[in-house]
């Protein structure tokens, strides 16, 4: 008789596999008269994958993209300096995925709308 190693059940020397629980590794000695039986190994608690509940549903929300190079581009800046509303408007829509460009951009909102500001106020003089 074998003794399985996983659930610590006895199956015959003819057998592969447990019938009780399915493990292909079973041992070749049979345990000792009065010795105890191992029973059953308790599995490993299992970690939820980051982003997921611990039973593997997808958790609810919007799914945000991470940018790992995002330094962001001063192109956007000049952009937002000469449009300063399309620069506010990518500021708001960047902040989250692409905090690099968004600051870019609304920085050139912010400088092109006190040009324009200050521009109009010299030039009723």
């Amino acid at each position: 008789m074998k003794v399985c190693n996983m659930c610590g059940s006895q199956v015959a020397d003819n057998v592969t596999v447990c019938p009780n629980c399915g493990n292909p590794n079973l041992g070749v000695s049979q345990p000792m008269p009065g010795a105890p039986v191992p029973g059953p190994q308790p599995m490993p608690p299992q970690q939820p994958m980051p982003g997921q509940p611990m039973y593997g549903a997808p958790m609810p929300g919007p799914m945000v993209q991470q940018v790992s190079n995002d330094k962001g581009n001063f192109g956007w800046a000049v952009l937002g300096f000469f449009i300063p509303i399309v620069g506010w408007i990518l500021y708001f829509v960047w902040k989250n995925t692409k905090p690099g460009d968004a600051k870019m951009a609304g920085i050139g909102g912010i400088v092109g709308f006190c040009f324009n500001f200050i521009v109009l106020l010299t030039s009723s003089l």
